[in-house]
């Protein structure tokens, strides 16, 4: 009689009990988690997705597992949280073992703080996208065989060598990084910005940095010219004599907010393109989509002048980042109109260990209201806040209480 495994992960039993009934194997051998599964069976799977589960031991063994997603709900642009559809995964420290991985998703994790890619040397494909708590990526730019790229949004983006990065990723053909991390690399690297051009000119590499888009749950990339236009834009603000002067943090933050909400002007004309009819459209079209979504940019903000209310906070997204502020892009909308969904876009700081809310949205401003480091409790009481923000003060340890 075979040796058999037990697979206490749900998930993992539902996906292999499908295979082996498609590879034609005897059904009295499937769906029988309390007498496991043989050797053989396991090395069958070798692409699993994980979206409500609890760990990821089992994971361990599957011999032959080269695809793995682990994908959570986007609890940043919904109302209220679907607890069936977000993973409660604490221990991600096992994912450094699965050495045969060449494609590994982790999206809209609540949990996920580190990760060790060094000995994922298979890895062809990586995204890592929305992830509220990763603060720390190791061994990106050490990966040769990397084919697709994609990382955007987390709470802190992955921490790299950029000449390393750029000589290890000139075969990937999709190559998109956050836009904050341009300005990372700069930092790291004097003469990033001629190489970078060099690179792509010579069609050397293909890395595009993109902004996060909610209105579709998209990102816009920008190419070389713009991205380097873009900064020029924002060093131009940060780097002024004026704005040189200010002393404190706070002082700077409010120079960049009263800048970004009287400087640039609000982009009606979008607005007035988006009709129930285009967005349907746009979901399944992604020219369309990227047309709708970029006045959502930073990049329509600062260079082209107008935006609308998620280009205002990826604007300072941006700028608080040059300056060391960490932020990030909150959706919410109006009292009277959250029953449509959230419809609005604003922004959370971390200042002196605390959270506030800014938003920059002229049309939030009217009377002269600012909403500039807004406690959650008065904030609350103008916008309807996302499922993950209604839990108090949404840090990393009151998510993890949210998704028990």
């Amino acid at each position: 009689m075979k040796e058999r495994t037990l697979i206490n992960n749900q998930e993992i039993c539902n996906q292999l009990d499908t295979l082996l009934i498609e590879k034609g194997y005897k059904t009295k051998s499937v769906f029988n988690t309390v007498q496991g599964y043989t050797q053989e069976e396991l090395a069958l799977l070798e692409s699993v997705i994980l979206e409500c589960s609890e760990s990821l031991e089992d994971l361990l063994k599957l011999p032959n597992l080269k695809i793995l997603k682990i994908k959570s709900q986007n609890q940043e642009t919904v109302i209220e949280k679907d607890p069936f559809q977000v993973n409660t995964i604490q221990d991600f420290s096992i994912l450094s073992y699965l050495t045969n991985l060449e494609e590994l998703t982790i999206v809209n994790d609540p949990n996920l703080q580190e990760l060790d890619l060094t000995n994922l040397t298979k890895l062809k494909k990586i995204k890592l996208c929305n992830n509220l708590s990763l603060t720390t990526v190791k061994g990106l730019d050490q990966l040769t065989g990397l084919e697709n790229i994609l990382i955007y949004g987390n709470k802190k983006e992955p921490d790299i060598d950029p000449m390393r990065y750029l000589e290890n990723t000139k075969s990937a053909k999709k190559n998109y990084l956050d836009i904050t991390m341009f300005h990372d690399m700069k930092q790291k690297m004097a003469n990033f910005e001629d190489v970078y051009l060099n690179y792509t000119a010579s069609y050397a590499t293909n890395l595009e940095f993109v902004e996060k888009v909610g209105i579709y749950n998209y990102y816009v990339p920008l190419r070389s010219s713009a991205v380097i236009q873009l900064y020029k834009e924002a060093e131009n603000i940060v780097n002024g004599i004026s704005f040189k002067l200010l002393l404190s943090s706070k002082d700077k933050m409010k120079s960049l907010y009263n800048y970004t909400k009287k400087k640039i002007k609000y982009d009606y004309e979008t607005l007035d393109q988006r009709d129930t009819d285009s967005l349907t459209i746009a979901s399944k079209d992604q020219q369309l989509s990227y047309n709708l979504s970029f006045p959502n940019t930073s990049y329509s903000a600062l260079v082209n002048k107008k935006t609308v209310c998620e280009g205002y906070s990826n604007t300072l997204r941006l700028l608080y980042h040059m300056i060391g502020i960490e932020s990030r892009v909150i959706y919410c909308s109006k009292p009277s109109e959250f029953i449509n969904g959230l419809n609005h876009a604003a922004l959370k700081v971390k200042y002196h260990d605390q959270s506030f809310y800014i938003d920059a949205d002229p049309n939030w401003n009217k009377n002269d209201v600012e909403f500039f480091m807004i406690p959650k409790e008065e904030f609350e009481k103008t916008h309807v806040l996302s499922a993950i923000e209604q839990v108090k003060g949404s840090e990393s340890n009151d998510v993890k209480r949210y998704i028990k």
